[in-house]
């Protein structure tokens, strides 16, 4: 393999070369047409020729190089074409095996979160709290009713709602739901606005070992704020207990 590649490096050499020379050839026979001394156009075009006919050999091996790599790229590209084609049922049917089982477990957690957003009006700032959040399966259905309560020191805020499960590895699922929040106090701040209103909520949980469950959500509260009327988004974790 050294030898064909330092032999490639010369030839590739010595066909640059003799492409620089045949090329300044070319532009002194251009020139010589304008050329007032007799026969100076006849005498490089003759050299040309010379030159041209006595490197035939290399030049030929190039071009027969350039058409068997043209080739090959082809022959490569209507490989990977004809792969792709005869190992595409196996990776579905691999797909299809690998399929991911739902976690179907009911669970009571608690953790921590926040609202990431404000109000936009003073005391409407964002604020840390705690959180409890269960689970309650449906057996046979990829749906869970689940509730959750966020509390901070001064409101909290209690938001049952409906979510579709679909599980993405084993004993592990995303969902996605939507529900009603009810906050304690109406004009006071929560980790989910600061009055009543429709949230969405999309998060994941996996039971990470035997009755043990960590959970992680975002609820967005549509319309949670009074006055300004912005929405409020917040994040929330914990770990749950199964049952």
């Amino acid at each position: 393999m050294r030898f064909i590649a330092g032999s490639s490096r010369s030839n590739l050499k010595f066909l640059t070369d003799q492409t620089g020379t045949i090329s300044k050839d070319i532009e002194l026979l251009t020139n010589s047409k304008t050329s007032e001394t007799p026969g100076t156009h006849q005498a490089l075009l003759t050299t040309l020729k010379v030159r041209i006919e006595g490197n035939k050999p290399q030049l030929k091996f190039f071009v027969t190089l350039g058409k068997v790599m043209k080739l090959s790229l082809k022959s490569v590209a209507t490989l990977s074409a004809l792969s792709a084609l005869a190992l595409s049922p196996l990776f579905f049917a691999g797909s299809a095996s690998a399929q991911s089982v739902r976690f179907d477990g009911s669970y009571v957690g608690a953790g921590v979160g926040g609202s990431v957003t404000s109000g936009g009006v003073s005391n409407d700032e964002a604020v840390f709290g705690g959180n409890i959040q269960g689970r309650f399966a449906i057996p046979n259905a990829p749906v869970s009713v689940r509730g959750s309560v966020m509390f901070n020191g001064d409101n909290s805020a209690v938001i049952p709602s409906l979510t579709y499960d679909l599980p993405v590895s084993r004993n592990t699922n995303v969902y996605l739901g939507a529900g009603y929040g009810f906050v304690q106090k109406d004009g006071q701040t929560s980790q989910i606005g600061n009055k009543d209103s429709a949230v969405i909520s999309a998060g994941v949980e996996s039971e990470v070992a035997k009755g043990v469950v960590v959970y992680s959500d975002a609820k967005y509260g549509i319309n949670a704020y009074q006055g300004s009327g912005n929405g409020s988004l917040s994040i929330v974790g914990g770990v749950g207990l199964r049952f």
